[in-house]
């Protein structure tokens, strides 16, 4: 999935580089501070991995029925965002989706009626990620 250990260290490794720049003069005050906001913001949106919130995860994608039921409206807009790059809905019904890169081999898992699961890979027709499947 991520690295968010990674990414901190590298956006702290950034602010370091930054601060040298400005010392140094080769960045001006306005520049230095537009690139210390931008990364400072990104700092604050990296948020930890919690295990317990992984394992929840992981059940209610064993069965995302459950998840659907018990999540509020604002939950369910939430898990869409988190599992889907783009939804297709057709006369109030959902005619397809592409899922966020790294939940794709969850939604390639074909169920072959002896409860086994498949793993399908299904190429996309176009490349064009606003075009139906």
């Amino acid at each position: 999935m991520y690295d968010i250990d990674g990414q901190r260290k590298g956006l702290e490794a950034q602010l370091s580089k930054l601060v040298e720049l400005y010392k140094w003069g080769h960045k001006t005050r306005s520049e230095y501070l537009a690139d210390y906001n931008a990364i400072k913001r990104q700092l604050q949106q990296l948020t930890p991995i919690n295990k317990d919130v992984l394992e929840k995860l992981a059940g209610f994608l064993k069965d995302i029925t459950k998840a659907w039921d018990k999540a509020a409206q604002d939950h369910r807009n939430r898990l869409c965002k988190y599992l889907l790059e783009s939804i297709w809905i057709k006369d109030k019904m959902i005619i397809g989706v592409i899922p966020q890169p790294e939940f794709i081999p969850f939604f390639d898992l074909q169920y072959d009626g002896k409860s086994k699961y498949t793993l399908e890979v299904r190429p996309r027709g176009d490349s064009n990620p606003r075009s139906p499947p």
